[in-house]
């Protein structure tokens, strides 16, 4: 029966591949000739002058991830939460993230959305972050490099990583999507500009959940679109490590490598990631939940359980916070639950 599946999802992905591509499409060389144009119309001393303002944005927001896994691995410690490094990386990101989202809401609820409060409450708590980071580097051992990658793994990886880094060069532009522009940063400017959560009457976008902006938050209060477009490219390597360490545990390394990998081929992942949007940190909370609501069915006693359950309530109410279509995933998981109430999720 496996066999039959994995022969299917090839003639599909086949069938697909030949839709969208052609002969044609390997032997058209025509985008050189455009490349070589845009090289020859830039300006290459503007180039070096973009990147040395938004080298200070791509520093604090290494900062700041830095600070939301830092603050979460104390509290995935507290709550009990086991995983393989990846996962753990991107769970304690995540919740790491939840607590700060906090912060800022109840910061601005109360109309204290000023510059320097922003930057004293994220220094204080950036200072231990760096600490904690600083003793966990000096316990860690480089592993061995004998037992190398499979060599079918190597091109999905590569063409992966190359997707990354491609919507990492994106984030170094200004926003100029209209989405982002007019929802995600537009309400967040308006409440900056009035240093506190408001009601902003005449913008209906203000009305949804900001989960994601309040993430956002973090690298657009300095005034750059780029800091805030960069923390969303960084959701997506979370998303990845979740997906890959999750399948990792059910079906080995190989197969965790090439989820991740297949999590960056996903058209939908393109279109959200260069620009400022909601999707990824919606899905980042999502594979999370249900990997929390998997370990919890599986588990029978009740005191390995309740860390699990801990951990649907965070990421699934997290989930709910960044966007309303969260609340299919909660219909799925009583499904799942339903049917198969004896084996698990």
């Amino acid at each position: 029966m496996g066999r039959l599946f994995g022969a299917a999802a090839v003639i599909w992905a086949g069938c697909v591949f030949v839709h969208y591509f052609s002969w044609r499409t390997f032997t058209d060389f025509s985008f050189l000739t455009q490349l070589g144009q845009d090289w020859r119309a830039g300006r290459l001393s503007q180039a070096f002058s973009n990147g040395a303002r938004l080298l200070p944005d791509g520093l604090w927001d290494i900062g700041v991830l830095i600070t939301f896994w830092a603050w979460g691995r104390r509290l995935g410690s507290w709550l009990g939460l086991t995983g393989n490094p990846a996962l753990a990386l991107a769970a304690r990101t995540a919740l790491g993230i939840i607590l700060f989202n906090w912060l800022w809401l109840g910061l601005g609820l109360n109309g204290l959305w000023f510059g320097p409060v922003f930057l004293i409450f994220s220094l204080l708590l950036m200072g231990p972050a760096l600490w904690d980071l600083a003793a966990v580097v000096r316990k860690v051992k480089v592993a061995s490099l004998r037992q190398s990658l499979p060599l079918w793994l190597w091109g999905p990886l590569i063409l992966a990583l190359a997707i990354f880094l491609l919507a990492l060069s994106n984030s170094l532009a200004p926003e100029i999507y209209f989405d982002g522009l007019v929802y995600h940063l537009t309400v967040l400017q308006y409440w900056l500009h009035l240093h506190g959560i408001l009601d902003f009457a005449t913008n209906f976008h203000s009305n949804y959940p900001f989960g994601a902006e309040l993430y956002e938050l973090n690298g657009f209060w300095g005034g750059h679109s780029e800091g805030a477009k960069l923390l969303n490219v960084a959701v997506l390597g979370l998303t990845v490590l979740a997906a890959a360490g999750w399948t990792a545990e059910e079906a080995g390394w190989g197969l965790g490598i090439l989820t991740g990998a297949a999590v960056c081929f996903l058209p939908w992942v393109s279109t959200t990631v260069w620009t400022t949007q909601n999707e990824m940190v919606l899905a980042l909370f999502l594979v999370l939940f249900f990997h929390a609501a998997s370990r919890w069915a599986r588990e029978k006693n009740p005191e390995a359980r309740r860390p699990w359950a801990w951990a649907m309530g965070w990421f699934g109410g997290a989930a709910l916070a960044v966007k309303y279509t969260a609340a299919p995933a909660f219909a799925a998981l009583l499904a799942a639950l339903w049917v198969d109430r004896k084996s698990g999720v």
